[in-house]
């Protein structure tokens, strides 16, 4: 299936499928380098045994509190060349936070985590210099805009790559792009947390996708900026959940909403300096 890799856009060799140990479901992950080095991100309950997709509020735990770190998950790096080749690789959680995987300094029941990898992956950027297969993002892609870069953006669309449910592109394992819109109002904090939220169908399995700004809204913004935006769509950030309603019946209990996490905590997660409660 060699012949196809031309048509195949980049940003799909950035994300990869996630396995448990002895656990048949699954999660996913995308691939961010960042000082000489490349991490996985992904949410912070795909790492706990037992976690819970769906949750009522953002600061709600969202798997039990005695719920316990995988000893190790599995991620699938491409061949370069050959995407359709995938290759199984374990990674260790046994050391534990603040080695093998970073959480939010300030606050750690933020569903995001990075877990450091011991190989580089090139950038989606570096048109004449891919050496992997599975390609990574950069500080290049987290967003640059200002409020007046919204006007006249009403309900942007979004696009969301993962692996939704029980589906399986069986050649290649290629992530699935969903669309969605941003519910709430961009760069505003939903229930005074560092969250926006978009209306989508997403499914079990889906939890650590990455959020990107549509080609459609990414042109907006590179107009009002002046800017070429090649292969730098905006990430917005990582889903985490969906939002249900309570004493609800069962099938009013999916709102289809979900919780994104703004992107802009990643560099502070990774820096160990939080800037959330800056005045």
């Amino acid at each position: 299936m060699s012949w196809i890799q031309s048509t195949i856009h980049k940003l799909y060799s950035v994300v990869t499928r996630i396995r448990f140990p002895e656990d048949p479901g699954h999660a996913t992950g995308f691939f961010y380098n960042n000082g000489g080095n490349t991490y996985l991100i992904t949410n912070q309950h795909v790492l706990k045994q037992g976690s819970n997709t769906d949750q009522n509020s953002a600061y709600e735990p969202i798997y039990s509190d005695n719920s316990s770190v995988y000893d190790s998950i599995r991620i699938f790096i491409r061949d370069m060349g050959a995407l359709e080749n995938t290759n199984p690789i374990d990674i260790s959680l046994e050391n534990g936070r603040g080695t093998d995987y970073l959480l939010h300094p300030e606050l750690p029941a933020i569903d995001m985590v990075a877990i450091p990898l011991d190989f580089e992956l090139s950038l989606v950027s570096d048109n004449e210099q891919l050496l992997t297969g599975s390609l990574a993002l950069n500080e290049q892609f987290l967003p640059r805009h200002t409020p007046l870069d919204f006007e006249g953006l009403f309900a942007p669309t979004t696009l969301t790559m993962g692996y939704p449910g029980n589906f399986q592109e069986e050649n290649a394992d290629l992530p699935i792009c969903r669309d969605s819109k941003i519910a709430s109002p961009y760069d505003y904090a939903v229930n005074d947390a560092p969250y926006f939220v978009i209306d989508a169908r997403m499914m079990d399995g889906t939890s650590g996708s990455p959020v990107f700004f549509d080609p459609m809204t990414t042109d907006h913004l590179a107009r009002h900026q002046n800017i070429r935006q090649e292969f730098k769509i905006p990430l917005l950030g990582v889903h985490s959940a969906s939002l249900q309603q309570t004493n609800a019946p069962f099938h009013e209990i999916r709102t289809d909403l979900n919780i994104v996490w703004y992107i802009q905590l990643l560099p502070e997660i990774l820096s160990g300096e939080s800037e959330l409660f800056d005045n």
